[in-house]
């Protein structure tokens, strides 16, 4: 059977771009990048959030300071860093599936795929992967601050006060999301053995 490919580089310009740095329009690196960040906040930690990152205040700089204020934060702004690009696809150089999936080989036997590799695959398992990798990348820009440090080298009070960012994945991407001609069941990837997993990945685990 005929399958068509998909390879390590087609899939990372479909889910970043072709740019080091910046990604493409309509990938979802490119919507992480473009969401915005929303904080209900004391309006006094909300004035020290704003002086930060220069928001405009006008609309609740005069209510009291205990006064639960609604603070919008351009994600653009909070990852303009030289380093996204880097962030972001060392998440897709870790192969391992979420859950191990049900294969067939040629020989019309089952087996078990642990992750993804130069195989076939089913839509199903490379969108559920592609999908867990972004849900990872989100977790690691959640461990960026708007205020405070955090981690071994601060105090147990500014780690308690330090206000992390709140990026969500805000929809599950389908292959055809990624690349309008990905519309097949099944795939043969081909280049995903040559990565290896890049330890970028592990940055915040003993921050």
């Amino acid at each position: 059977m005929d399958y068509k490919i998909i390879t390590y580089d087609d899939l990372m310009k479909a889910v970043f771009g072709t740019d080091d740095e910046y990604p493409d329009s309509g990938t979802p690196a490119y919507d992480i990048r473009e969401s915005e960040l929303h904080f209900r906040l004391e309006r006094e930690i909300a004035g020290e959030v704003a002086g930060e990152w220069h928001l405009d205040t006008s609309e609740w700089e005069e209510e009291a300071p205990d006064t639960i204020v609604d603070v919008f934060i351009s994600a653009d702004e909070v990852l303009n860093t030289s380093h996204f690009g880097k962030d972001f696809c060392c998440h897709f150089t870790d192969m391992k599936l979420d859950k191990p999936a049900t294969s067939i080989n040629l020989d019309g036997e089952q087996y078990l795929q642990h992750s993804i590799s130069d195989d076939v695959f089913k839509k199903e398992v490379l969108e559920k992967w592609v999908n867990h990798r972004l849900k990872v990348a989100i977790e690691y820009f959640n461990r960026f601050t708007v205020l405070g440090n955090w981690g071994a080298g601060v105090s147990a009070e500014e780690n308690k006060s330090a206000i992390f960012c709140n990026f969500e994945l805000k929809k599950n991407y389908s292959l055809s999301d990624l690349n309008p001609d990905w519309t097949d069941d099944e795939y043969l990837l081909e280049g995903f053995d040559d990565i290896e997993r890049d330890s970028r990945i592990d940055t915040f685990e003993y921050w």
